[in-house]
């Protein structure tokens, strides 16, 4: 591979994750209806998708505590269900990807 390749490919990855780090939000919001309609199955599905996503960017902890809860729904464990949304909620909230949006907003402002 080219360097300008890899140069490419590498702010083609900081856009998917400042795509998925803005998509968070969504999925705590899915969860809370999700909860609230105690509808397990769609919250199952969301968790999954959180799992996949977030592991495939590289976001461990997410990707870990997803699974967890995706588990959990699986044995229909209400009461340990709450808590590990707050648990993601707490994972997301912790993400910093100030240097990549940097990094993508020089990117795009090189003129070249």
């Amino acid at each position: 591979m080219e360097l300008g390749s890899q140069v490419q490919d590498n702010g083609l990855f900081d856009e998917l994750i400042i795509d998925f780090v803005d998509s968070l939000d969504e999925y705590i919001h899915h969860f809370d209806d999700f909860v609230e309609s105690k509808d397990l199955e769609s919250l199952g599905k969301e968790a999954h998708k959180l799992k996949g996503c977030s592991g495939t960017l590289g976001f461990q902890r997410i990707r870990l505590r997803s699974e967890l809860l995706e588990h959990q729904v699986k044995a229909a464990l209400w009461e340990e269900i709450i808590p590990s949304i707050e648990g993601i909620r707490e994972e997301i909230q912790a993400v910093d990807i100030e240097h990549i949006r940097q990094r993508q907003q020089a990117s795009g402002d090189s003129g070249c």
